[in-house]
């Protein structure tokens, strides 16, 4: 079976799992206090709808609230890193590190285009809801 083949049965395989499941099994591995392995009630799905997701998880930090000379959000290396990982799926996950949580923009009509295109299947973010985000992912 070819290398991409083993990826997509894996990845096929983890699909079916649910994230207890998994949280579960990494807590066996004792790579972190068992106290530490759990989310806050902060953390929910906005899209039930849509199906499982899994990938090569990519973090990032992003600022898109504070003041900062120009006016641009650097990706640039978010997607050197999707052009450096492996050929999976590929799942953003990004921390808001921003002064206004609640009125961050990450992710709009544009960047998802671009995002799904070099090959990311979801990008996650602790800020605002990302409503403009599941019209131009999925």
């Amino acid at each position: 079976m070819p290398e991409n083949d083993d990826h997509q049965a894996l990845l096929d395989e983890l699909r079916t799992l649910d994230a207890g499941t998994i949280a579960n099994a990494v807590d066996r591995l004792g790579l972190r206090p068992k106290t530490t392995g759990y989310s806050s009630s902060d953390v929910r799905c906005l899209f039930p709808e849509l199906p499982m997701t899994v990938g090569y998880a990519i973090t990032c930090r992003e600022d898109t609230t504070s003041p900062r000379p120009g006016t641009k959000v650097n990706f640039e290396p978010v997607y050197k890193a999707v052009e450096a990982s492996p050929s999976l799926p590929t799942v953003i996950v990004c921390q808001d590190v921003g002064s206004d949580r609640l009125r961050s923009c990450h992710l709009g009509d544009i960047m998802s285009t671009v995002m799904r295109r070099i090959g990311v299947v979801a990008f996650i973010t602790d800020g605002v809801e990302p409503t403009a985000v599941r019209a131009s992912m999925y």
